[in-house]
C-alpha cells in the first residue's frame, strides 16, 4: 500500500469517492459551455449571441491589446521625461510626432474598448456581459484614471506654451 496518496482499499477514500459521486449526481443539469476557459450558463450564452461588439475580458484579443498598451506605456515612461528634461532636437522630428500621435490614439482606442469588454464580477464570480452594466461599472471605477492617462498633456503643452526659442527673443 502506498505511503501517501489515495488507496481504493482505504475506508476514507471510499467515503470521499462516495461524496464526490453524490455531488456529481446531484449537480444541476444546467450545462455550461466553455468559451475561452470561462463558463457561461445557457441564459448568458443566448444573450451573448445578441450582443454586438463585445470583447471577452479574458480573450486572447484583449490580452494582446493589453500587452501592446503596456509596451507603449513603458515607452512613454522613458520618452516623455527624457523629452521634458533634455529636449533633444530629434524629439521634434516628424516621425516622433507621428509615433506619439499613434500612441495617443491607441490609448484612446483602449479607453473606448473598455466600455465593451466583459469582466468577472468580484463577488459572484460570474462574467458580466451586459453592455450597460459594463459601462456603468467602468464609469464608476477606473474610467477617470484611464481618461487622465489618455489625455496627451505633453502634446497639449507643446501647442499651448511658448517655446524656449520664442522666449529668448
Amino acid at each position: 500500500m502506498p505511503k501517501s496518496g489515495l488507496s481504493l482499499s482505504n475506508p476514507g477514500t471510499n467515503a470521499f469517492l462516495s461524496v464526490i459521486k453524490k455531488i456529481k449526481n446531484e449537480a444541476p443539469t444546467v450545462v455550461v459551455q466553455e468559451i475561452d476557459t470561462v463558463y457561461l450558463d445557457r441564459d448568458q450564452l443566448e444573450r451573448l449571441k445578441h450582443i454586438k461588439y463585445l470583447i471577452r475580458g479574458h480573450s486572447t484579443v484583449k490580452l494582446r491589446l493589453d500587452i501592446v498598451i503596456m509596451i507603449l506605456a513603458i515607452f512613454n515612461c522613458f520618452a516623455i521625461p527624457f523629452d521634458v528634461a533634455f529636449h533633444p532636437d530629434f524629439m521634434d522630428s516628424w516621425w516622433i510626432l507621428v509615433l506619439n500621435s499613434v500612441i495617443d490614439f491607441v490609448f484612446l482606442f483602449d479607453l473606448i474598448i473598455n466600455f465593451r469588454t466583459s469582466f468577472i464580477h468580484g463577488k459572484t464570480g460570474k462574467e458580466i456581459i451586459e453592455p450597460r452594466e459594463i459601462a456603468l461599472t467602468y464609469l464608476k471605477g477606473r474610467f477617470w484614471i484611464d481618461l487622465m492617462a489618455t489625455i496627451p498633456f505633453d502634446t497639449c503643452l507643446l501647442y499651448t506654451s511658448p517655446s524656449p526659442r520664442d522666449l529668448s527673443t
